[in-house]
């Protein structure tokens, strides 16, 4: 045993009797770790509400705003930015890119959409008396340059969304695309008119094999036809 640690348990012998070279490995002390935290459980609650309605500014939170919100909050004077990253984290939220999604999507028309196709591809087969009937999605785009979206807090799970309105030049892509299968088809066409889209039209019944025996149901959206 090391001379001067014998001395120590000398001395609380000395000092203390048995008491002294009891062994306290066993006991749990507690200790506080770390800082006090900036909101407490109330003050959780009212952030966790906060977040799920837009920021006073009208637009996305972000954690500089979240920590502007812990300043008038607490009444601190300065709270770091990073902090509200933290409280961000702490509700659940990540750093995600928004999913585009048009200004004129109507979610109430998408989910009648998908309850009356099913029953439409149904009746056409039987209208039409095919023993097949594949359905299609068809639209046109327009290449050129697009609005960056770039990385937003969200809730995990819950991917945001970014309102765009997309504006292109020079050259179109057709696109056809069977979602059962994957299989698709692909046109680079100069320009979008009647024209071209009839043309498009003979091309794509050509390629996928259209005949008295297969028949295509195409859906598109409400861009003009021939």
């Amino acid at each position: 045993m090391n001379y001067d640690y014998a001395q120590k348990i000398l001395k609380k012998y000395n000092q203390e009797k048995e008491k002294g070279v009891k062994n306290f490995r066993k006991n749990v002390q507690k200790y506080q770790v770390g800082k006090k935290y900036l909101l407490n459980q109330e003050q959780l609650k009212k952030l966790s509400k906060e977040l799920e309605s837009k920021p006073k500014d009208g637009g996305i939170w972000t954690g500089l705003k979240v920590a502007r919100w812990i300043e008038k909050e607490t009444g601190r004077e300065k709270i770091w930015n990073q902090r509200g990253w933290d409280y961000l984290k702490k509700h659940n939220y990540s750093w995600q890119s928004p999913g585009p999604k048009h200004r004129k999507g109507d979610k109430k028309t998408q989910e009648e959409f998908k309850i009356n196709l099913p029953i439409k591809v149904k009746e056409l087969k039987k209208n039409l008396q095919v023993p097949k009937v594949e359905v299609w999605f068809f639209d046109e785009h327009r290449v050129g340059l697009k609005p960056i979206l770039r990385k937003v807090w969200s809730k995990k799970g819950e991917r945001p969304i970014g309102i765009v309105q997309h504006r292109y030049e020079w050259l179109y892509v057709y696109g056809f695309v069977n979602p059962k299968t994957g299989e698709t088809f692909w046109y680079l066409i100069p320009r979008v008119n009647t024209l071209w889209l009839n043309k498009v039209y003979k091309q794509f019944a050509i390629d996928v094999g259209i005949s008295e025996e297969k028949k295509v149901l195409l859906i598109e959206d409400n861009a003009a036809s021939a």
